[in-house]
């Protein structure tokens, strides 16, 4: 199986077709692959350890371990029609960049960042905001704080990838329950 390469414009357009209308809540990433596994390609299903784990969590008959392209499709849909989003704190994929120069990419666009996030929630500026990863939550957090921001978490939630499934959970899951989306029939 041939791993797909994405161009930005591709990634763009993807992550367009699921945007919601009103965004209820704010999902923040690090950054879109270079080639793998992107969050709303209906068609990138093997490892794609983001999706599978945050779908886990936000809808109750979700199959972590049997998704199919309109399964994929399916929660990408019952995402959106929640208000559902999740963006990246970079646009540049920097997964195959040590995380000293993935933060550098991170911090270099932060104000432009900070900029569309403004514009993204406009209609909702008080929309709870969570980020994933620790790097990134170490950036982001404190600039989204000062900017107003309602971050509804202050301690990083580890990416759901290599061994860190787990301890994914123990954090997300509380949010989820507090905000009042967890394990919703989709």
């Amino acid at each position: 199986m041939k791993t797909p390469s994405y161009s930005l414009n591709k990634i763009h357009r993807q992550r367009r077709k699921f945007k919601p209308g009103k965004i209820e809540v704010l999902f923040i990433a690090e950054s879109p692959p270079i080639r793998g596994n992107f969050f709303y390609d209906p068609n990138s299903l093997i490892y794609d350890h983001l999706f599978r784990n945050i779908m886990d969590e936000l809808f109750v008959n979700f199959q972590p371990y049997a998704p199919t392209y309109n399964s994929k499709l399916h929660f990408l849909n019952c995402f959106m029609n929640n208000g559902y989003y999740l963006v990246d704190a970079t646009n540049t994929p920097v997964n195959n960049q040590t995380i000293a120069q993935r933060n550098i990419v991170i911090k270099r666009g932060l104000n432009r960042k900070i900029g569309q996030i403004r514009n993204l929630l406009r209609s909702n500026i008080n929309a709870p905001v969570v980020i994933l990863k620790q790097n990134v939550f170490c950036i982001l957090y404190p600039a989204l704080i000062q900017a107003g921001f309602n971050v509804v978490h202050h301690s990083p939630i580890p990416f759901p990838s290599s061994g860190q499934q787990q301890k994914f959970k123990i954090e997300f899951i509380p949010i989820c329950q507090n905000l009042g989306i967890y394990k919703k029939k989709c």
